[in-house]
């Protein structure tokens, strides 16, 4: 695979690890989430909202948890985002890449 190629698989895995991070963050906080999603004024305040009480970044992190599904909460659901997230993780540390929410888009 060439450089650019291999850069553009990386950032690709970076943005499922994050949307997979936050909503295996969000299946363990899912009452706290529902709450600040009812006490939102809109789906953008939402958003916002469980970005902050996530501490994740309200881009597409924010909308996945936002559009969650209510069958996403089951027992079987929350452990395979999990697996598909650490899955995720081990390529991108194969790749030498330590992914964070700190590491801009």
């Amino acid at each position: 695979m060439d450089p650019v190629d291999q850069a553009h698989q990386i950032e690709m895995a970076k943005q499922r690890w994050k949307i997979l991070d936050a909503v295996a963050r969000a299946q363990d906080r899912y009452a706290e989430v529902s709450a600040v999603i009812a006490a939102s004024a809109d789906k953008y305040e939402a958003r916002a909202a469980v970005g902050r009480l996530l501490g994740v970044r309200e881009d597409m992190a924010g909308q996945a948890v936002t559009e969650l599904a209510w069958f996403r909460l089951t027992a079987a659901d929350r452990r395979q985002v999990r697996e598909d997230r650490d899955e995720v993780l081990a390529e991108l540390r194969a790749a030498g890449v330590e992914p964070t929410w700190s590491s801009g888009p």
